[in-house]
């Protein structure tokens, strides 16, 4: 078979790769390969790093070999040889390493130009979780804090930074845009990004393969290691034995290091104890929940890049009631703006209530006075203890008058009881105060939408 025939047929196993992957895995990870020759039934093909040809090996050539065994049928196998290939002289030149870019779209690729800079992800990352976008608040502000150093500069400060919390609290967000940041500012910083579950992967690959070398080569030669879902590598002995290894070269060469998990290092279960010794001798950041006037700001954020207008009832009480993690409630007010823009419905609070009812569920637990007054103080923005308080000031007034009306509404609490919980007041003071409430919302609408509005939220419960 000629090398023109040869390269025709090669073109055919691309076309067939392409129909069975994505646009952006073929574009990213196969369409590199160069075709070299066929010989002793052997398909030799040429890929343009040594990081590409562990991640074919590992992720694409059963896919490779079943496709080109339709075009090339008497291959028996196939060589992935790692080189920069000149096509104008058909001549390969042999290489470790190669400069890789982020193209228009965001996705890897790989280029045969001199080494500049080597970016490799394992996880795409999204155009949103930048710095720009991460909305700060109390519960979050010392993560971004030291996540933006991290990224700004080149010293190291902290090593490793180890982020930990729940599911939602923006974990990812930070880490991508670390990762974005230096692919705009710092080009010549060699970074490595992906999940614990493909290190686990790749390592387990390696030894299958006795391709070790070309593993701790891989690892230990970044300048930034960045590992999400840390969490994965409890139990795998092996695995925490060269991690262990890779993590001391990297700090002995002073280059940075980024995890992050759901629980501290001291909390995660089948770890080595010598592994978290060292996550905890770097610096160990707790994203805490958000807290109500984060996701109000998380939510206003993202209503202004969208052309809608959203009531702020309906805010507040997305922000009062999703308050697991930020990706609930992005989907919730995904779910709201969805029933709007496709079935016209008008954006309120009776709408939205029932557009997030499969979301969020309703408490089992009965309501207590404790929960009410709490939900009271967050929505007039007042402390509990003036709720409570024998004060009587106006801005306090009425914040009491509708806790003590919610609380008889929703609770079995009898009005003596109310009263001792409202700061040791008489039963008639809180007769007085739902007399009053009951009265007033029939005069003025807002107090009406306040009541229907606290209602909601507290009957949703957390």
């Amino acid at each position: 078979m000629s090398q023109i025939s040869s390269n025709e047929n090669w073109k055919s196993v691309l076309n067939l790769l392409q129909q069975e992957l994505d646009q952006s895995s073929f574009d990213s990870w196969i369409k590199p390969i160069k075709f070299l020759e066929v010989n002793g039934n052997i398909l030799k093909l040429l890929v343009p790093s040594l990081f590409l040809k562990n991640w074919i090996s590992l992720n694409y050539k059963d896919s490779i070999f079943i496709n080109a065994k339709n075009i090339f049928t008497d291959i028996v196998s196939i060589d992935l040889i790692v080189s920069s290939f000149n096509e104008d002289t058909n001549q390969k030149d042999v290489t470790l390493e190669v400069a890789s870019n982020i193209n228009q779209n965001h996705n890897f690729n790989y280029q045969n130009n001199p080494p500049q800079n080597t970016q490799i992800m394992d996880i795409k990352l999204d155009e949103s979780y930048t710095f720009e976008n991460f909305v700060v608040g109390k519960s979050n502000e010392f993560a971004y804090s030291a996540a933006k150093r991290v990224a700004e500069d080149s010293k190291i400060h902290f090593n490793p930074l180890f982020l930990h919390g729940g599911v939602g609290l923006g974990k990812t967000h930070l880490i991508q845009s670390i990762a974005w940041y230096i692919t705009k500012n710092f080009p010549s910083r060699k970074f490595l990004y992906l999940s614990a579950e493909k290190f686990v992967n790749m390592f387990v690959q390696s030894l299958k393969n006795k391709d070790m070398i070309n593993f701790k080569d891989m690892f230990r030669s970044t300048d930034v290691l960045m590992i999400d879902d840390f969490q994965f590598i409890s139990g795998k002995e092996q695995t925490q034995e060269e991690f262990f290894h890779t993590l001391n070269s990297l700090i002995q060469q002073n280059k940075q290091i980024i995890f992050s998990a759901d629980k501290s290092p001291s909390e995660l279960n089948s770890i080595e104890d010598r592994i978290i010794s060292r996550l905890q001798a770097g610096l160990v950041i707790d994203i805490h929940s958000t807290t109500y006037e984060l996701r109000v700001g998380i939510l206003e954020s993202k209503i202004a890049n969208l052309n809608i207008k959203i009531p702020k009832n309906v805010i507040d009480f997305l922000a009062h009631t999703v308050t697991s993690n930020v990706r609930e409630l992005e989907g919730a007010l995904k779910r709201i703006i969805a029933r709007h823009e496709l079935i016209g419905q008008k954006i309120d609070l009776d709408m939205a209530s029932n557009a997030i009812e499969d979301i969020i569920k309703f408490s089992n637990r009965s309501i207590t006075i404790d929960y009410i007054q709490k939900k009271i103080s967050e929505h007039y923005n007042i402390k509990l203890a003036e709720l409570n308080s024998a004060k009587r000031d106006k801005n306090l007034a009425k914040p009491r008058q509708v806790a003590m009306f919610l609380t008889k509404q929703l609770t079995n609490n009898s009005l003596p009881e109310i009263g001792r919980k409202f700061g040791g007041r008489d039963h008639t003071t809180v007769l007085y105060a739902i007399r009053k409430i009951e009265e007033e919302q029939k005069k003025d609408i807002n107090l009406e939408n306040d009541i229907k509005f606290l209602s909601k939220i507290i009957k949703k419960g957390n």
